[in-house]
């Protein structure tokens, strides 16, 4: 009997994971979420200062790093920060390590390297890429500053630039920054010895249909695909991936996010994630719409078909993640306080839902710590 009861505990250990919620407010969530049940609850907040919008974790677990998205960090004007945290053995507290400016204002975006050296930081208000060094967690310091200049045609999204996202490609070999204000994504070999961005000497930048809002991107795990949402006109493109130049093509094809009849001016396109399997592409869409639409991905050559759309249970999904099982999918709904968690079919691709966690004050990005 005490056998059984010891490997009872032991699933029920293995099966326990945590969810860190960024928000645009003041403080961090921590969120125990059940793999076998798909069961999320709240276990503690931590008041981070303003607008911790961002979360992601360190490769090995062990460091949680988030933003200040503010134009004034700590008294230093004209910046956002950058702060890290360790994270206990069992996931579920955090302690501060340090903070440092993010050399922009708004910074909304991070990305660690496989190897937990470095960041990559995106400030949106501030039209900067940025490099930092880490050590252990620490942030050592600022490496590089790459200042983006020019605007598009929106003349109330697109009057400067808007970086909205820096990321390395998976084999960190590349990186890639999307500018919403500048209808571009560039294009950069990264120099780990260094720790910074150079231009792809290749190709510099891809530019995507005006007035689109390049936001974010995701790649398949095993074709040469790139998949690129756009936050302004809502539209989803599929792009070919040369992995050994580290560019992409031109869109070999650009999907709506919205379900028909849906004014692509009363919504922004948000989030996109691949399945861990390749079967399945998924988006967000907030404002009227408030969806998450499924795609089904073409296994000859990445093309993507429409499968359907599920309510997102709440208002304005900003963000979403897929577990590495892709079982779960859960998301963020910034302007009504929830983060939900669906149930994904394997087979068709759709959504169904399973549980929630209220009184989340303004979720935005989630970070999984198995």
């Amino acid at each position: 009997m005490m056998k059984i009861i010891a490997l009872a505990t032991l699933c029920a250990y293995v099966a326990a994971a945590t969810v860190y919620v960024g928000t645009w407010a003041e403080s961090i969530y921590v969120l125990d979420f059940d793999e076998s049940s798909g069961s999320i609850n709240l276990r503690s907040q931590l008041n981070v200062g303003h607008w911790p919008s961002y979360v992601v974790l360190d490769p090995n677990g062990k460091t949680l790093y988030t933003v200040n998205e503010d134009e004034t960090f700590r008294g230093q004007p004209k910046t956002g920060g950058l702060l890290s945290y360790s994270i206990s053995e069992d996931g579920k507290s955090l302690t501060p390590i340090n903070a440092f400016v993010s050399n922009g204002t708004a910074p909304c975006f991070l990305d660690v390297s496989r190897d937990s050296n470095h960041l990559l930081v995106a400030n949106y208000g501030g039209s900067t890429f940025v490099t930092a060094k880490l050590r252990d967690g620490k942030i050592v310091n600022v490496t590089q500053v790459i200042k983006n200049t020019g605007r598009g045609p929106n003349p109330d999204r697109q009057e400067a630039p808007h970086p909205h996202q820096l990321t390395f490609d998976p084999t960190n070999r590349f990186a890639y920054g999307c500018d919403l204000g500048l209808d571009r994504v560039f294009f950069f070999t990264f120099d780990h010895s260094n720790n910074k961005l150079v231009p792809n000497v290749n190709q510099a930048y891809l530019s995507t249909a005006p007035g689109s809002g390049p936001r974010h991107i995701a790649f398949h795990p095993r074709l040469p695909i790139v998949y690129l949402t756009h936050e302004l006109d809502s539209t989803v493109s599929t792009l070919k991936f040369d992995q050994k130049k580290g560019i992409f093509s031109s869109p070999v094809q650009t999907l709506s996010m919205l379900p028909s009849g849906v004014d692509p001016k009363s919504c922004s396109g948000a989030e996109v994630r691949v399945s861990p399997d390749g079967l399945f592409v998924y988006t967000s869409n907030r404002g009227v719409s408030n969806t998450i639409t499924v795609y089904k991905v073409n296994q000859n050559d990445g093309s993507l078909s429409l499968v359907g759309f599920q309510e997102a249970a709440g208002e304005f999904p900003r963000f979403f993640l897929i577990d590495e099982t892709g079982r779960w999918l859960i998301v963020s709904n910034q302007n009504s306080d929830n983060v939900i968690v669906f149930r994904r079919d394997s087979v068709t691709g759709m959504l169904s839902k399973v549980s929630s966690v209220e009184g989340i004050k303004k979720p935005t990005a989630l970070a999984l710590k198995l």
